[in-house]
């Protein structure tokens, strides 16, 4: 008789996608948007604005290189960490205030 050993359970693939992201997040610093997973890896949380962000690196993806990270689909006055509560209402009403002024003044030209 043969004996069998139990074999550890291995974690799934991370989509490379997902992969390629957790790296850059990583090496880059802005790791707040990730998890562990059950097998200790680090996933990015489902489900948060933060997560559905897109970093891109010049340099064939080497951060550690030089390479400048630059992140797509992204409102300034959400992703600066910096800022605070009542700097992003302000934010908020001038950006508002300056559509509204924006749409008045190609209507008056009509």
């Amino acid at each position: 008789m043969s004996k069998k050993t139990a074999q550890k359970a291995k974690p799934p693939k991370l989509p490379t996608g997902e992969a390629e992201q957790v790296r850059m997040r990583t090496q880059v610093g802005h790791d707040f948007a990730l998890k562990d997973d059950a097998f200790g890896r680090k996933r990015l949380a489902t489900g948060t604005l933060e997560a559905r962000r897109v970093y891109e690196v010049s340099n064939s993806g080497h951060t550690a290189t030089g390479g400048i990270v630059r992140v797509r689909n992204v409102d300034p006055l959400t992703s600066i960490t910096s800022l605070s509560r009542q700097q992003r209402e302000a934010g908020m009403r001038y950006r508002e205030d300056f559509r509204v002024s924006a749409q008045d003044g190609s209507s008056r030209w009509r």
